[in-house]
C-alpha cells in the first residue's frame, strides 16, 4: 500500500471515530443505532426457492413432503403393507414397507420411492 493511501485511511479512521464519540457524547447514538440496525436486517435478495421435492401424485402436485409421505404410507397400507401408521413421518417401518413392496414387484430394493416405485403403487 502506498504510504498516501495510509495516511488517507488514518484520517478517514479518525474522522469516522470522532463521529462515533460526537454521536456517543451528544446522546444520538440509539437513534443511530437504530438506524443502522433496521439497515442490517433489511432483505437484499429474493427469498431462497423451496428445496423441498414436488410430487405428482394421481394429478395432483403436492410441493409438501408430509402430504406425499402421507399419500404413500395410505397407499401402502391399503396394500396391507405395515408403515408403523399414517403420521407424514418416512421413518424406519415405512422404509421397511416401501422396500418389502418393492421386493414383491420385483423393483430395485433401495427403499427409496423414486419414479418405478411410484408407478408400481399406482401413482402414476
Amino acid at each position: 500500500m502506498s504510504c498516501s493511501k495510509a495516511v488517507k485511511l488514518k484520517r478517514v479512521g479518525l474522522i469516522l471515530a470522532l463521529v462515533f464519540m460526537l454521536t456517543l457524547s451528544t446522546g444520538l447514538y440509539p437513534a443511530f443505532a437504530a438506524d443502522l440496525e433496521a439497515g442490517m436486517y433489511e432483505q437484499v435478495l429474493p427469498p431462497a426457492p423451496s428445496l423441498t421435492p414436488t410430487y405428482s401424485i394421481s394429478g395432483t402436485v403436492i410441493s409438501d413432503e408430509t402430504a406425499a409421505v402421507i399419500a404413500i404410507q395410505q397407499r401402502l397400507v391399503s396394500l396391507g403393507y405395515d408403515t408403523g401408521g399414517i403420521d407424514g413421518i418416512y421413518g424406519p417401518k415405512t422404509r421397511g414397507a416401501v422396500m418389502l413392496f418393492q421386493a414383491s414387484r420385483n423393483l430395485i430394493v433401495d427403499g427409496i420411492v423414486g419414479p418405478q416405485t411410484l408407478a408400481a403403487l399406482g401413482f402414476y
